[in-house]
């Protein structure tokens, strides 16, 4: 890493001189997209039409899913006394501050917290899925700051305007607890289990309880109140696991790669980078209680349990492990993880905390030690927070590193629960027959450039270093945006008196499928709203609204917030809500295609009809992945949108994405930092774009579809391995981003934080966006650009949706998994992008009416929720689209898509065979129970929305 570093700094003085890093501060409902992470595919875009293009895809299912957050509806705390009497019945519901407190008699204060987990029920798949609450401390007891906060649940059976120390609510059980105390410190409390409990119990709302120790401290911690607006109480949902819970074998080392050395492709003069797997040399535990004579060295399964609660070893169980470190390397140890599997866990216990210290390795023996005779441990090495089994790893680098450099040859770990962990994680040991053997990875890592590079004259830490001051120079810019002041939208839940059976999101199975009841608001049930049924009389031929004000006429599609609602502007000049329909095409299968020429004779017939009924149903665009080279062509065309999918086709040309259609990529690494994309995204751009520069009935520009947002990218590029001739530039961007951020010499992978992670992420998605930008104003600049159609889940990251503001005209993003879109989330999306508008571009639900003709289409695949009939698809359309339309932010939405999934098509992705996603089925005949409902609420679309700015 040394050497690394010294390369940064020879950079850094040859190319510009000493640069200082910025200190940048850190800045919904399951969110998969349609089937996966990644993607529905797309046919090619070619500069010439292209009739006989891919099926469109769905994608499959994903490997992980990144989170999103809950804001917290409702808080407050009670307190008993305080120095003026007693304060009992008093409410505190309108305090910047959450007050905790155990006295042991007056002034003790309990924090409450209510969520909102609606958007969650009725998916109760949730074995890949953690959720966190977040408490931001705000002031702490002066002299012993630190305090154990426990959790609890509660009934939701309270107000956070009424709520005091005399009327708290029922309380369920202990959930968790851990040590906090920092000031303007976020603390993280896994509920996972408490939430998973109440989804699938069809709880629409969880409440929480927090406390200070069983025992009086009179510690005093303060934490924000969502009324205090900054940090926010919030309820993080992660999909997928904090954890990697793959188990392997292979203990062997593992030997330095070749170095290619091959004309442009040998990118390395120097290399060697490899990992060392260090098996343990002995593992036992002690056990107190009746066992503490007991020895355990032969034992197969390894046992760890904190004290118990009143603080006795009468529970207490301590891991040992011992590794011969003489045989590490003498130059260069890069990473050490001390990595072991998790067997089993007690099922009572949703997470708990492990502790890792060090301890003296002569001081026992694995066969003799017992919980009398155990050592002592030193200081804490670092700890790890679980929720399952599976594969785990302690970062033990630097322990690692100081005891080889001090000569020592042995080491050994204390493993124990926190004092908060009162139940047993069970780990294999190295007696255990086709275990996974604990072990030490060490990682050692050297690199150094040649000039024999793929673009020539672009040496990798040059371009990073660039590509990171340039960041850090941007950021700054983009946080003087400021935030919009949006209104958080208030349901009237009086209007959600219809009920829809609806089921999860998909491995639905047949008759077998399992209904939970949501409620649904339809447009007959508004209370006060009086249809128009003149209203498309005043539709102009773009399907923009001429019955109220006229603005500039450009010719072309833009944005404009009037008052506080932003709108589009349609190219004659006036107001234009977006309602599209995703993959307008004459087939998405061969059999498809084939029944639509022989029922239409030509595709200009077919367009012409399609976009004719598209009109009566109050559609007025054409959605990504549409035949835009054939719609355009006809009279009075739908507005237009097609998808350019850049990074993956660039990705694809250098052998780095997953699929062609979908925004996948190895390792999820987007390769924005690489010289070789800003010329690529040039010319495709240029390509596309062109031919319909001044094509007044385009829309906008969609660049990719779900590009790879894993918060481990960061991790992932600062591993990868340097002899990958594909990834110097990501490489390189990502070390030089943790030297000038930590302004560390010897900066490693223990110094990332989520902080980073999360920035990190940002800044690729900074420089994504740059790139796209600058093509577009170079060869159209008469249309909107409309982002990269993000997964929902970075709608809850403000960093990203703060530089999706800062380069996009309209922000998209495909939201699926809610039965509508959150309130608290979509107002927090419309602050952070500095006041830009948003347009939804994937949601659907799927009819198990249409397995009950077709047995093929049984709805497994997609996201998308799965309902009784078509009626119910036309009820979820109204519900959804009310309260996108309710949000002045939002300017439109497109629903996927216009056919059902073929399952006879074998070439399609295996998450797009089977599903009724679609307008029309198969054969071509229109879902009418559906569109029916589509037709009511789109024609009525700017009276809705009058209804709504006005109320």
């Amino acid at each position: 890493m040394k050497k690394l570093i010294s390369l940064l700094l020879c950079a850094v003085m040859l190319f510009g001189g000493c640069v200082s890093g910025a200190n940048i501060p850190n800045t919904p409902d399951k969110d998969p997209t349609d089937g996966t992470q990644t993607p529905a595919g797309d046919p090619p875009i070619t500069a010439e039409p292209d009739t006989d293009a891919p099926t469109v895809t769905d994608p499959p299912d994903p490997v992980e899913r990144i989170d999103y957050t809950i804001d917290v509806s409702e808080d407050s705390y009670v307190l008993n006394k305080d120095a003026t009497g007693d304060t009992s019945n008093k409410n505190f519901g309108d305090d910047v501050e959450i007050h905790v407190k155990n006295s042991g008699g007056n002034l003790t204060r309990y924090g409450y917290f209510k969520f909102d987990v609606s958007s969650l029920v009725g998916d109760n798949d949730f074995t890949c899925i953690d959720f966190d609450i977040q408490l931001s401390i705000r002031q702490t007891s002066a002299d012993t700051p630190m305090s154990i906060i426990k959790v609890y649940g509660v009934s939701t059976d309270w107000a956070e305007d009424e709520i005091c120390y005399s009327a708290m609510p029922e309380e369920y059980g202990f959930i968790t607890s851990k040590e906090v105390g920092k000031e303007k410190e976020v603390n993280s409390f896994s509920i996972t289990d408490y939430v998973r409990q109440a989804v699938a119990a069809g709880k629409k709302e969880i409440a929480l309880v927090i406390k200070e120790a069983s025992e009086p401290t009179a510690l005093h911690t303060r934490f924000h109140s969502k009324e205090s607006g900054v940090f926010v109480p919030r309820l993080s949902v992660y999909y997928g696991t904090k954890e990697d819970n793959t188990v392997y074998d292979g203990l062997t080392d593992i030997p330095a790669p070749e170095v290619s050395k091959t004309g442009l492709d040998s990118i390395l003069g120097q290399s060697d980078i490899s990992t060392q797997r260090v098996k343990v040399l002995e593992d036992t535990h002690v056990e107190a209680g009746a066992s503490v004579d007991k020895n355990f060295g032969n034992a197969e399964i390894i046992d760890v349990k904190a004290n118990n609660a009143a603080g006795t070893a009468s529970t207490h169980r301590i891991a040992l492990f011992k590794f011969d470190i003489s045989k590490l390397r003498e130059d260069n140890i890069f990473n050490v993880l001390f990595t072991f599997n998790v067997n089993e866990m007690e099922a009572e216990a949703s997470n708990r905390d492990l502790v890792l210290y060090g301890c003296d390795p002569f001081a026992w023996e694995e066969n003799v030690v017992t919980y009398n005779t155990v050592c002592d441990h030193e200081d804490i090495i670092n700890s790890i927070s679980t929720a399952r089994p599976g594969k785990k790893s302690i970062d033990v680098t630097e322990y690692v590193k100081n005891a080889y450099e001090n000569g020592e040859k042995y080491i050994s770990f204390y493993l124990t629960g926190d004092s908060g962990t009162f139940y047993r994680t069970r780990i294999d040991s190295s007696e255990k027959s086709g275990g996974f053997i604990p072990c030490l990875e060490v990682t050692y890592g050297k690199t150094a450039f040649s000039t024999s590079l793929r673009y020539e004259g672009e040496n990798p830490w040059d371009v990073a270093m660039t590509a990171v001051t340039t960041w850090l120079d941007r950021w700054e810019k983009i946080k003087e945006q400021g935030a919009s002041n949006a209104e958080l939208v208030v349901k009237d839940l009086s209007e959600y008196s219809v009920t829809v059976d609806v089921a999860s999101a998909a491995k639905t199975n047949g008759a077998d499928t399992k209904y939970s009841p949501y409620q649904t608001r339809l447009i007959n049930t508004l209370n006060g709203f009086k249809p128009n049924k003149n209203e498309t009389d005043l539709y102009d031929e773009y399907g923009g609204y001429k019955g109220g004000e006229k603005y500039a006429a450009t010719g072309f599609f833009y944005t404009k917030k009037i008052g506080d609602r932003w709108w589009t502007i349609d190219p004659l000049g006036y107001p234009y809500y977006r309602t599209a329909v995703v993959q307008v095409a004459h087939g998405s299968s061969p059999n498809q295609k084939e029944l639509t020429l022989a029922k239409f004779g030509s595709l200009n017939s077919w367009a012409e009809s399609a976009t004719e009924r598209l009109y009566e149903l109050g559609f007025n665009s054409a959605g990504g992945w549409s035949e835009i080279d054939v719609l355009s062509k006809i009279d009075n065309p739908l507005s237009q949108t097609t998808i350019f999918n850049t990074a993956v086709r660039y990705g694809n040309s250098i052998g780095v994405s997953v699929n062609s259609g979908g925004g996948a990529m190895d390792i999820d690494i987007i390769p924005v930092f690489d010289p070789g994309f800003a010329k690529f995204a040039d010319e495709q751009i240029r390509d596309i774009v062109t031919p319909y520069a001044n094509d007044p009935h385009v829309y906008g520009w969609m660049s990719d579809n779900e590009l790879s947002q894993n918060r481990n990218m960061l991790d992932h590029s600062l591993s990868l391995d340097v002899n990958d001739t594909r990834r110097h530039y990501s490489y390189a961007t990502a070390w030089t981003f943790m030297y000038l951020k930590t302004g560390k010499a010897d900066v490693s992978l223990s110094d990332v934080t989520d902080e980073l992670r999360m920035e990190f992420l940002a800044m690729t998605y900074d420089r994504y966006f740059e790139v796209i930008t600058t093509a577009l104003n170079k060869y159209d600049p008469n249309h909107l650009y409309m982002g990269c159609r993000f997964l929902a889940s970075n709608f809850g990251r403000e960093m990203i949706m703060r530089v999706a503001g800062y380069w996009c005209d309209i922000v998209t993003a495909n939201y699926y998994g809610v039965w509508e879109g959150s309130p608290s989330l979509m107002k927090n999306v419309q602050n952070w992008m500095g006041d830009k508008p948003f347009v939804v571009t994937e949601w659907y639900a799927k009819g198990m009416d249409v397995w009950e003709k077709n047995p093929l289409i049984v709805n497994k695949t997609g996201a998308g929720w799965t309902v009784r009939t078509q009626a119910d698809r036309g009820k979820f359309y109204q519900n959804y689209a009310l309260m996108l339309m309710e949000c002045k932010g939002c300017v439109g939405f497109d629903w996927f898509k216009y056919w059902d999934n073929d399952p006879t098509h074998e070439g399609a992705d295996p998450s797009n065979r089977d599903s009724n996603k679609g307008m029309y089925s198969n054969e071509g005949e229109e879902y009418t129970a559906l569109s029916d409902y589509m037709e009511e609420l789109n024609t009525q679309k700017y009276t809705l929305i009058d209804f709504f700015d006005e109320r």
